[in-house]
């Protein structure tokens, strides 16, 4: 393991998880607003070429495609933070998180709770090491499988009835911890990155058809997704 990546790591070991308490979790079910998606895209902010932020990479090529800018809501939402309609009455809510991974789901809550979404509308973009490179699923509810940001999302919104959006990264032979930090805290190689550049693609229209099917809506994610 590199010395950047080492010290990465015990800096996020020894800062404390931050989590809401039940009632606020309560308000943010019994408030939503069911037109209202949030798309949130896993990672760690300062590594964003990292297999690790290929659901930033994500959200960064929807908010391309939607014709989109950022806007930093550090104060708010602790991320960056974009949105427009997508049909006549369905409104998307694109995040990437400025915390940590393993604190991502501070930036999560707080912008469900400030936008009034539910988490079964919050679909989480993130990294799965048990899928080959170019693998995507979609899924809801289950348990983190080990991964520290879903994790953080799972404790911050205290249910884990929310969608996960997974994009397959493989594993490195080992399995040590050590070795499998590395890996994921590693940018992917000049081949593997035109791989991405087709992944990607694929899983917004994956996304398009699972919000089509879940809102009933005629949704558009912007040109080129078919």
């Amino acid at each position: 393991m590199s010395r950047r990546h080492f010290g990465f790591l015990i800096s996020l070991l020894f800062r404390e998880q931050k989590t809401c308490t039940p009632t606020m979790a309560v308000n943010l079910s019994t408030e939503s607003n069911s037109n209202k998606y949030l798309i949130v895209g896993l990672g760690n902010h300062q590594l964003p070429s990292t297999r690790h932020n290929i659901g930033m990479m994500f959200v960064d090529r929807l908010a391309a495609q939607l014709n989109i800018r950022w806007i930093n809501e550090s104060k708010r939402c602790k991320g960056y933070v974009t949105s427009c309609f997508v049909s006549d009455d369905v409104e998307l809510v694109l995040l990437k998180p400025k915390e940590p991974m393993n604190l991502n789901g501070t930036s999560v809550y707080k912008t469900a709770l400030h936008y009034k979404i539910s988490p079964e509308n919050v679909y989480i973009v993130q990294d799965e090491l048990d899928k080959s490179l170019g693998r995507i699923s979609i899924k809801s509810g289950g348990s983190s499988r080990g991964h520290n940001g879903v994790k953080s999302v799972m404790n911050s919104l205290k249910t884990d009835a929310f969608l996960r959006v997974k994009l397959g990264i493989d594993r490195p032979v080992s399995r040590e911890p050590d070795v499998v930090a590395d890996y994921v805290l590693s940018e992917f190689t000049t081949e593997e990155k035109d791989q991405v550049d087709q992944i990607i693609p694929a899983a917004v229209k994956s996304l398009q058809k699972h919000l089509i099917k879940t809102s009933g809506a005629d949704i558009q994610l912007g040109p080129n997704v078919f």
